[in-house]
């Protein structure tokens, strides 16, 4: 397991999902490349992030299907972010569960600030703008891979 703190961001791709051709949800997984490939998923509560080989573009099972697209094409700002170096990288959690785990709040060289976390009603969010959402707080604690 590796902090990522000191890392660089050099990529990101979103993933998707689909079920019978419609939208469930806009972003299912995030991946990031620093040396290597990493996935961050919430769902439920439950935060994981893990190494990934990030290989393939995109999945196709049946009804369900998962595209990943480059995180430019949807969010243009993340251009910033590229080449930038981690200064911190925290867990969010839920004000009224300590034990629920929504997100993850990274900080970057430049005051630049990435939220990933998983709203209330099951979206996930991507927040730009130095923000942690209504109902989180920062849990001090250091992620790892």
């Amino acid at each position: 397991m590796k902090d990522l703190t000191g890392k660089i961001i050099r990529d990101g791709k979103i993933q998707s999902f689909y079920l019978q051709g419609n939208l469930v949800s806009k972003i299912n997984s995030l991946f990031l490349k620093l040396d290597t490939w990493i996935k961050i998923v919430i769902s439920d509560g439950v935060l994981t992030i893990e190494k990934d080989n990030q290989t393939t573009d995109e999945g196709c099972f049946s009804e369900f299907y998962y595209p990943i697209a480059k995180i430019l094409t949807l969010y243009p700002i993340f251009e910033e972010y590229l080449g930038k170096r981690i200064i911190e990288c925290n867990q969010l959690i839920s004000e009224a569960n300590s034990n629920w785990q929504c997100g993850v709040i990274m900080r970057f060289e430049d005051n630049l600030t990435l939220v990933i976390y998983e709203k209330f009603d099951g979206e996930i969010e991507l927040i730009f703008n130095n923000k942690i959402p209504k109902g989180l707080k920062e849990k001090t604690h250091f992620l790892y891979v």
